[in-house]
């Protein structure tokens, strides 16, 4: 593997890892003790779950929603973006319903990645598509609605941002 891939992966298993720790945590802060107790309680495979309890894997946006909300914590913290060990358990997350398309969503994260990006005094696509590590035509679907990010690309973004993810997936009303 070359020093560039190397480096790309780190971050990726960090954060997978630091997001596995805190599954676990929540998990048994709410009585699931399982792969099964897990996919019932947000309602995907036992396969999925088994890899995101694993670190193999993060989840989609939606799915990731979905665990925050099941579990009743913020998704700052779900990722252990917070710096803190213990859980916020007045944290609440409502669910992500209906499809990637579903307008009120997406329009609410463009709108927020927008005003994120005009407090920063960031210029457009490309100057926060190198801050962040995003690609740049990755940065130009979410700023046109179609899409929103994942798990990776949230993180990078918010921490271009200097806000939270729970912010700028319109779960918070704290911007940081």
């Amino acid at each position: 593997m070359s020093p560039a891939a190397a480096r790309a992966v780190r971050p990726y298993d960090a954060l997978a890892s630091a997001f596995a720790d805190r599954l676990g945590v929540a998990m048994g802060r709410c009585g699931l003790r399982s792969c099964r107790d897990l996919a019932d309680a947000v309602g995907m495979g036992r396969s999925s779950a088994s890899r995101y309890i694993s670190g193999a894997r993060l989840p989609g946006t939606r799915t990731l929603v979905d665990m925050a909300g099941a579990l009743g914590v913020g998704l700052d913290w779900l990722l252990g973006l917070d710096g803190e060990d213990e859980m916020d358990l007045h944290a609440t997350i409502p669910p992500l319903r209906g499809p990637y398309t579903e307008e009120p969503q997406l329009l609410l994260f463009r709108r927020r990645l927008r005003d994120a990006m005009r407090l920063e005094g960031i210029e457009g696509p490309s100057d926060l598509s190198a801050r962040s590590g995003v690609a740049h035509t990755t940065v130009m679907s979410y700023l046109r609605g179609e899409r929103l990010p994942g798990a990776v690309s949230l993180v990078r973004l918010s921490r271009a941002l200097g806000v939270s993810c729970d912010w700028l997936l319109g779960f918070d009303g704290r911007r940081c």
